[in-house]
């Protein structure tokens, strides 16, 4: 039995994001895990989802990286992040329930370093240190979480049981992790302080269009804003050559909010 067991569910809400979401697909297909997990794909019907027919076409390639399973969960109507967090959570089998991003790229070895601190007795784990990427003109930043912010830091885990026992209304629809950690008394808390090799993207994201405009690009932006500072890390550590290419290749209309 224990060999067929789910230790972790990596959850990966979404809305509207066919354009981008391939590249959180392309980070879990890189995975280096030692136990059984499974993939649960959260999304409004509307034109421009990802789907189950195309989510589906990722299924060799992360069997073969130990996703046991790949859940579809197709919504008719629009509702709040945090609602699809518990959603998914609702249908988790693992232990470990890891927030993926649809525009971020995990670390190879996210689902393994996360899902074995939890194993350690804590509740919740993120990552201090993170590279930010323009999608527009490619410049960088690294984020730094700072101690006295109510903001976790990225590439988040927690328990399953935690985030079925989230409820609402009010169900928010930005500052959702923090909401997450807080009403679902997720302590003790782990911060990774070291860089991992995933990044997070600016410019494709629905909720959080503010971060693009603290740090610098190539025409306007001169300075970084904290908690975006210098980058230390660079692009091509991180992405293999051709996700870069398609990053790149990529076309996005810019939101008001992006300056």
């Amino acid at each position: 039995m224990e060999a067929k067991k789910i230790h972790l569910t990596a959850a990966l809400p979404t809305w509207e994001n066919k354009n981008i979401i391939w590249l959180q697909l392309e980070s879990l297909c890189r995975q280096e895990t030692d136990f059984n997990w499974e993939l649960i794909v959260c999304e409004e019907q509307t034109q421009r989802m990802l789907g189950k027919v195309d989510l589906m076409e990722y299924e060799p390639r992360l069997a073969k990286v130990g996703c046991k399973q790949i859940k579809y969960i197709p919504l008719q109507n629009k509702i709040p992040l945090s609602q699809k967090w518990v959603k998914i959570a609702s249908e988790a089998q693992g232990d470990s329930f890891a927030l993926c991003a649809a525009d971020d790229y995990s670390a190879p070895n996210r689902l393994q370093i996360s899902h074995h601190t939890l194993k350690q007795g804590y509740n919740w784990f993120d990552v201090k240190k993170t590279l930010n990427l323009n999608l527009f003109d490619f410049t960088t930043a690294t984020y730094i979480n700072q101690p006295k912010d109510n903001n976790t830091g990225s590439a988040m885990c927690t328990k399953t049981s935690i985030v079925k026992g989230l409820n609402g209304p009010p169900w928010p629809t930005s500052g959702v992790d923090g909401w997450m950690r807080t009403n679902g008394n997720a302590e003790p808390y782990f911060q990774h302080h070291e860089n991992l090799l995933g990044l997070v993207t600016d410019g494709a994201n629905k909720i959080n269009f503010d971060r693009i405009n603290r740090y610098p690009d190539k025409k306007i932006r001169k300075r970084y804003v904290c908690p975006y500072f210098p980058p230390e890390q660079k692009v091509e550590d991180i992405l293999p050559e051709e996700i870069i290419t398609r990053l790149k290749n990529l076309r996005i209309e810019k939101h008001p909010n992006h300056l």
